[in-house]
């Protein structure tokens, strides 16, 4: 459940903010970084890593890896063994993509936004 907020709730919060900039998100007041190029929301989900949706998958898999409680089998864990690598190398592609978009609004929202994906961690 913790995966499917995380991964949800960070998208529709990003969903309101690119519809309604200025309107409050579950009570939370949207605060971005701006410029010529755009603006980046880093508050609520979006305040804890650059790329949180990509956590909530992550936890979305490895809970349904769990949820059979075969943990001797092998075939529960094919589907985290894919979704960890992918959202990893997509999470470095999304760096250089943002990098590239943003230039130097992307160094700020990186000073405001420090880890990637696991608040705290990386």
């Amino acid at each position: 459940m913790a995966g499917w907020i995380l991964a949800r709730g960070a998208n529709l919060q990003k969903y309101r903010f690119k519809r309604s900039p200025e309107r409050p998100f579950l009570g939370i007041q949207p605060q971005a970084v701006s410029d010529d190029r755009g603006r980046l929301l880093h508050s609520g989900f979006w305040g804890v890593s650059r790329h949180v949706n990509y956590l909530g998958e992550i936890l979305i898999s490895l809970g349904l890896a769990l949820a059979p409680g075969h943990f001797t089998s092998v075939w529960p864990w094919l589907y985290p063994a894919f979704m960890i690598p992918f959202m990893l190398t997509r999470e470095r592609a999304d760096e250089r993509r943002c990098a590239a978009k943003y230039g130097e609004l992307w160094d700020r929202y990186c000073e405001q936004v420090p880890f990637r994906i696991i608040p705290r961690v990386y």
